[in-house]
């Protein structure tokens, strides 16, 4: 007689999906375009650093942006990634210019508390076109980044 015996084996997998909440937006502050006729460039990093060259004035300084993250397996550090997903921060209507926005920055290990929660500090960098043409409008200009971290 042949025993046949089927073993069942289940494997379940459960994608946990963690939350993110935009504490400090980043900002470049109050800023004027006073040259364009080479690429300029506005930094600000995780330590609240500026580099700015000749082509801006700074009105009002900005900041770095802090992100919360929960969700996360306790006590872990888990690796960060960023990405840009709308790197032309044109204003709210159509304008002859516009910056371009990067990711400079950013803490590149998410390291949570014993609740799962991780603070994700991210700074950047704009650049202007260098056409020679500074017509900007006067107006608020964003982007949008991902932020991701797999565990």
């Amino acid at each position: 007689m042949r025993i046949i015996c089927f073993l069942l084996i289940s494997i379940a997998s459960f994608k946990t999906i963690a939350q993110i909440v935009e504490d400090i937006p980043i900002s470049f502050g109050t800023i004027a375009v006073v040259h364009n006729d080479t690429v300029g460039s506005l930094a600000i990093d995780i330590f609240d650093n500026l580099s700015v060259d000749n082509n801006f004035r700074v009105i009002t300084p900005g900041n770095f942006g802090v992100f919360t993250v929960s969700g996360l397996p306790s006590n872990s550090s888990l690796p960060v990634e960023i990405s840009v997903t709308n790197p032309t921060m044109n204003p709210s209507r159509a304008f002859d210019e516009s910056f371009i926005f990067s990711v400079s920055s950013f803490d590149q290990t998410a390291r949570a508390d014993a609740s799962g929660n991780a603070s994700i500090r991210v700074g950047g960098t704009i650049t202007t076109s260098g056409t020679g043409n500074r017509n900007f409008e006067q107006a608020t200009y964003a982007s949008q980044i991902r932020i991701t971290i797999n565990f």
